[in-house]
């Protein structure tokens, strides 16, 4: 007798396996998501604090700039009084040369003092600016990322119901082994790791099999083994349609599998149906479009 209880415990993996990877792939969208407001949160910490640097960098600058000015000031009016008690036309006139030479230091130390304070008060108003920023996006950031917690909370418990309706799916039908292959192919397609064959068609890739691997699979079947197809390397059964309908999905012998016996034995006396092949390659391989 097969083993039903494999194949219909498969089935009902399959669906078990595919909620859970929807809710992963959810639950990643969402850290994701967080993910992503934290690294804009921390760039905008990160721009703001390069900004405070910048803002006492320039404070810095400031006060000795401020101290430069203030010494050539002392200097520009020590020099204009000696004016009071020079004598001599050679010394008037270095002096009034040194004289220049201090003012155009001063003019220059009073420019470089303006133009460092003004830089100073673009950059303080600048990290109000972006404080203020700052703390509307740390608003923005904080309470959506709660809700995604709050989310992902509710996704862990769900996966966590999953994993307990799986075990009791498994238990004493599916090992270890074949839970965990089928699991990795299921991974890889998408959740559909458990497919059946309609006649000659795998439909998880829409591929058409050979006669001979159909009539293997249903003996197998019938044995309790479970099989793959040659193409996509999805778990495959073979799923019985009425005798109308598996003929739309055969393209070599239809009687041969129709005739086959608990026993493998089979006849191979029909007519191939060549009408609905689209296209074969050498090694009989058969492409077919989805919609028969």
């Amino acid at each position: 007798m097969s083993d039903d209880r494999k194949l219909e415990s498969l089935k009902s993996l399959q669906l078990e396996i595919k909620s859970k990877l929807n809710l992963l792939a959810t639950k990643k969208a969402y850290e994701d998501e967080k993910n992503r407001h934290i690294q804009e949160l921390s760039f905008a910490e990160k721009e703001l604090d390069n900004l405070i640097a910048e803002r006492n960098r320039a404070e810095e600058e400031l006060k000795i700039k401020s101290a430069e000015y203030e010494k050539i000031k002392i200097e520009v009016v020590e020099i204009q009084k000696r004016f009071e008690v020079i004598s001599g036309q050679r010394d008037y006139d270095a002096l009034t040369k040194l004289n220049a030479d201090a003012q155009a230091s001063e003019s220059a130390a009073l420019v470089s003092k303006k133009a460092k304070e003004t830089e100073l008060n673009e950059l303080k108003k600048l990290v109000e600016i972006k404080t203020a920023e700052l703390e509307d996006k740390r608003a923005v950031v904080d309470e959506p990322a709660k809700e995604i917690d709050e989310k992902c909370q509710e996704i862990t418990q769900q996966i966590a119901e999953i994993d307990s309706r799986i075990a009791s799916i498994k238990e004493g039908v599916i090992d270890d082994e074949l839970y965990y292959r089928f699991l990795n192919i299921a991974e890889k397609k998408g959740g559909d790791g458990f497919v059946p064959v309609h006649g000659q068609v795998c439909t998880g890739c829409n591929m058409v099999l050979p006669m001979q691997f159909v009539i293997d699979l249903r003996l197998k079947q019938f044995n309790g083994e479970i099989d793959t197809c040659p193409y996509c390397s999805r778990m495959i059964y073979y799923d019985k349609l009425s005798d109308d309908e598996e003929k739309r999905y055969f393209f070599d012998n239809f009687e041969a599998i129709k005739n086959t016996s608990k026993t493998g034995d089979a006849s191979e006396d029909s007519e191939i149906d060549e009408d609905n092949v689209t296209s074969e390659d050498p090694e009989g391989v058969v492409d077919i479009d989805s919609d028969f």
